[in-house]
């Protein structure tokens, strides 16, 4: 992935710079042939292109050195276990290496300039035309495929953030945000300390001032279930059926907000819940049902909301099983007062610091921190595509500010002239801006479907996904026109208000 992204990003800055270079070049027909006349040779106009390119490289470089001495503590990436560290030596070692490549690519690009040069005819470098046609087309060429790669990563950027924000309210959909955040999280899964050594532990920390209820569980709701099956007939295998199995105490529904539709909750330990997954796939009146879990038996005393802790897969159904958990706790859930989170938060760390070895690596969070550490695809992806999608759209817009600066720059007498018959400011804006219209469209009408291709694939990963329809693509393309529209604007008022007397006679 970096590796691709990485790619995209330099062939964006190399595209835009080349593309700065040969419009800086080739603009300067005129003074070629005039240097030719006065009896200047192809290896002085050589020397002397390589040295504005070597200048403008050095300057790019040098800025990139500063960047990453200022950057370079926050360039750690964490995604799943994978912890991605970029040093800072090897990072500069590497930007020499391309700052060699690039300087390399310069002298070619010079020496097909001046070769170009060489078998041109004076009259057409004085008077142009030719060239000039054969200019504007490579230059386009080079801002399209900018745009292109632009549209890729503002896609998905826009695309991860709002995935991020579904699964965020998909998962434990009956707790607001708010409510996730007052809920703390964390393990006591110790082989070490008996049950009742936890049951204690937990008891005195639920004591504490700013803890409203406490939750045990065998596992964490993000991590794993306590079972994947029940059956119909006591003592029969055939007549299993597939079903998620929760372990979970009386007040669990209370404390996770989830709304009963039938019956009541779990009051004796023969009692059993199911949610409403399940129920409707039965298609019948549950209640009063008896399912066994091996030898136990439970009944049907309740139908309660869907419960959501994985967005994954397709939940077969719940089931929810009374248990005290006298026999094994593994994992602790603390509903805090409002904003007494982080005071009760470091009151569980003093107690459990108290009563573990050193050696053990705490790790308490909230239920809402739990959530992203398990949807790292979109909460640690989307800050990078972030960053890589900024710096993208950064080196396309000065591409497009390049491209009408040489544009406007190449045709002032034109301006000059239309302004003199009468055209107006929005002849003018029409007159420049109609191409990088025409280049928006054309690259986001071949980077959409490819985006939208890719986001099917991955849509095939999620029980639940972002409307994606077309008010999705709409958006972005006005987003990304809007701003390009401002760059463009901003340089061709510019020479909109020039005095066409002036430029007239400076011609």
């Amino acid at each position: 992935i970096t590796m691709i992204v990485g790619l995209l990003i330099l062939l964006t800055g190399l595209l835009n710079f080349f593309h700065f270079l040969m419009g800086t070049f080739l603009n300067r027909n005129r003074e070629y042939g005039i240097r030719k006349v006065m009896g200047s040779g192809n290896q002085r106009l050589f020397y002397q292109l390589f040295v504005q390119s070597v200048i403008i490289a050095f300057i790019a470089f040098l800025f990139t050195f500063c960047l990453i001495e200022i950057i370079s503590p926050y360039l750690n990436f964490n995604l799943f276990n994978y912890v991605l560290i970029i040093e800072k030596n090897l990072l500069f070692i590497q930007t020499t290496e391309y700052m060699i490549f690039i300087l390399f690519l310069c002298m070619i690009l010079c020496f097909i300039t001046v070769l170009r040069i060489h078998y041109t005819p004076i009259q057409t470098e004085i008077h142009g035309s030719e060239i000039k046609r054969h200019k504007h087309g490579m230059r386009n060429i080079l801002l399209g495929i900018q745009f292109f790669i632009c549209w890729v990563f503002v896609a998905f950027t826009v695309a991860l953030y709002m995935q991020a924000e579904k699964t965020e309210s998909t998962l434990f959909n009956t707790l607001t945000e708010k409510e996730k955040a007052n809920i703390l999280s964390f393990s006591i899964d110790y082989m070490f300390m008996k049950n009742e050594e936890k049951l204690a532990l937990i008891e005195r920390i639920s004591k504490f001032s700013g803890v409203q209820d406490k939750l045990l569980a065998d596992i964490s709701y993000l991590k794993g279930i306590s079972g994947t099956g029940m059956q119909m007939e006591k003592g029969n295998p055939e007549s299993s059926f597939e079903v998620n199995v929760m372990n979970v105490s009386t007040n669990f529904f209370q404390f996770m907000n989830i709304p009963l539709l039938s019956g009541h909750t779990l009051k004796a330990k023969e009692d059993l819940v199911v949610d409403k997954t399940w129920a409707e796939r039965q298609k019948k009146d549950l209640l009063g049902t008896i399912l066994y879990n091996y030898s136990e038996s439970y009944t049907i005393c309740g139908v309660c909301d869907d419960f959501i802790a994985d967005v994954y897969n397709q939940s077969p159904g719940f089931v929810f099983l009374p248990s005290d958990f006298n026999y094994y706790v593994g994992h602790c859930y603390l509903k805090c007062v409002p904003g007494k989170a982080e005071e009760v938060e470091a009151f569980v760390k003093k107690m459990l610091e108290e009563n573990l070895p050193p050696s053990i690596q705490l790790h308490i969070s909230t239920l809402q921190e739990d959530i992203h550490q398990a949807q790292a695809i979109e909460n640690n992806m989307k800050g990078i595509i972030l960053f890589f999608s900024f710096v993208s759209l950064i080196i396309t817009l000065l591409g497009v500010y390049s491209a009408i600066t040489l544009d406007t720059e190449r045709r002032q007498k034109e301006v000059a002239i239309r302004k003199v018959n009468g055209a107006g400011l929005k002849q003018i804006i029409i007159l420049f801006a109609r191409t990088y219209i025409y280049q928006l469209v054309l690259s986001a009408t071949m980077a959409f479907p490819l985006c939208y291709a890719i986001l099917q694939l991955w849509k095939n990963m999620y029980i639940v996904f972002f409307n994606d329809g077309p008010l999705f693509w709409i958006s972005i393309f006005i987003i990304v026109a809007v701003i390009t529209t401002l760059t463009i604007i901003f340089r061709i008022l510019k020479i909109a208000r020039t005095n066409p007397a002036e430029v007239i006679k400076n011609e």
